[in-house]
């Protein structure tokens, strides 16, 4: 298996599990965010003492903002802050400082106080994965992602599962996962498959789970995941602690979208500062399609997809594009446009399907700006068959991701996916 690392501050371990830490480290933590949710306490001003101030120190101190032997064994972590606060139940400025870097990494008002939205935000589910952001950071326009530092060398990810949550049927799991590897690879030229000798494995398990990195029960760390690497590396778990489903809804948690945040993390991606996107820490509601920001962020680690792709921005330079839209939609169609690699012929109609050729239509029935008439068509002798979908990718590698995020209208979650193939994706 091949592993590009970039950056210091993400390194490479050997193959097997991490050592082993301390589990008491950070004791004490696992009721915090219960205590904050059930009654936010009046703002601790600089200099004051009391529970909620050594309530948000321990919680800052969970997710790397202060030194903690729990996490130092997780490649490429190291605290925000070298020094704690003296005095962990003051309220100084050290501390004050940590709060205001909290808020910039999930999108608060930066102004270092534990106001009623820091504290609700601090008791809401989330991400293991530590608030660290010292790694390179590479973006695009106003993008809010971050990368790890490392990605996989080859273009083909395997999977595998080491065990499944009680919750779900195991091939009820298998497609949620699937799913979400397969909206990875929609935007992007991986490929993902689930066999026995694999690079991912996936797997459920509470409390002390077997990786030196326990969960905390129910309702606080939902999962987390290594970025690539080998052995643990790049490996996903699920808090079986947590009652999953698929959806979410009052005391349960949707397998889908947490499943797609996690392998954003096994890809290469850290945590994104976006509160609209997949790979912001938090779990508030379902989120199980990709959003502007997070396909920047896959895209700027592993490139656009090859041989058929997608672009919200133009064409594609050096490939046959074909310019996709609805004249009577507002929404920003204007500048949208499906590629390939190859000339394939492919041509549009908003008029329905082109006499002569082979048409696929291409309709979104949330929209209501006339996406009722449109038509991707190829020749009849063309060796593409598409089908489209509106509710998410088929199984496999076959689809490609068509987005409008300007448009309100559910342009997240739209595929073409190819039957018969004249080549290889």
């Amino acid at each position: 298996m091949a592993l590009a690392c970039a950056g210091l501050t993400v390194s490479c371990v050997a193959e097997g599990e991490l050592p082993a830490i301390d589990e008491d480290d950070g004791a004490g933590l696992d009721a915090v965010a219960d205590v904050i949710a059930d009654d936010p306490t009046p703002e601790p001003g600089l200099g004051d003492r009391g529970e909620e101030v050594a309530q948000a120190h321990a919680y800052l101190k969970r997710y790397g903002y202060f030194p903690n032997p729990a996490l130092e064994h997780l490649p490429g972590w190291k605290p925000v802050f070298t020094e704690e606060p003296a005095d962990p139940e003051v309220f100084d400025e050290v501390l004050a400082e940590a709060v205001v870097r909290f808020q910039e990494a999930h999108g608060l008002v930066a102004d270092g106080t534990l106001n009623a939205e820091t504290q609700r935000l601090m008791a809401v589910p989330r991400c293991g994965i530590p608030d660290y952001y010292e790694t390179p950071h590479a973006r695009k326009g106003g993008s809010n992602y971050n990368t790890s530092g490392s990605t996989w060398g080859s273009n083909q990810v395997r999977y595998r599962f080491r065990s499944f949550t009680g919750d779900l049927s195991q091939a009820d799991t298998r497609a949620a996962i699937a799913e979400a590897f397969a909206r990875w690879g929609g935007v992007t030229n991986l490929r993902f498959y689930e066999e026995n000798d694999a690079e991912i494995e996936i797997s459920f398990g509470a409390g002390n789970h077997g990786d030196n990195w326990p969960f905390n029960g129910a309702g606080g760390v939902l999962a987390h995941a290594w970025p690539p690497g080998d052995g643990i590396l790049g490996d996903v778990h699920f808090d079986e602690d947590e009652t999953w489903n698929l959806g979410g809804g009052a005391g349960l948690t949707d397998l889908r979208s947490v499943a797609l945040h996690e392998i954003g993390h096994a890809l290469g991606l850290n945590h994104s500062d976006d509160t609209d996107a997949v790979m912001y820490a938090f779990y508030n509601d379902p989120k199980p399609n990709l959003r502007y920001d997070d396909m920047l962020g896959i895209q700027w680690l592993y490139g656009d997809r090859q041989t058929l792709s997608w672009s919200s921005s133009g064409p594609l330079a050096g490939k046959h594009c074909v310019q996709i839209g609805e004249g009577s939609d507002p929404h920003t169609w204007e500048d949208n446009y499906f590629c390939s690699d190859q000339n394939i012929g492919a041509q549009w109609s908003m008029a329905g399907p082109i006499a002569g050729m082979r048409c696929t239509q291409i309709v979104e029935p949330l929209d209501p700006h006339a996406w009722s008439d449109n038509y991707l068509c190829v020749p009849t002798n063309s060796k593409w068959l598409f089908t489209w979908r509106n509710d998410g990718p088929a199984a496999g590698n076959s689809c490609v991701h068509w987005n409008e995020y300007a448009d309100p209208y559910t342009w997240d979650d739209n595929f073409l996916c190819g039957v018969s193939l004249p080549w290889p994706w």
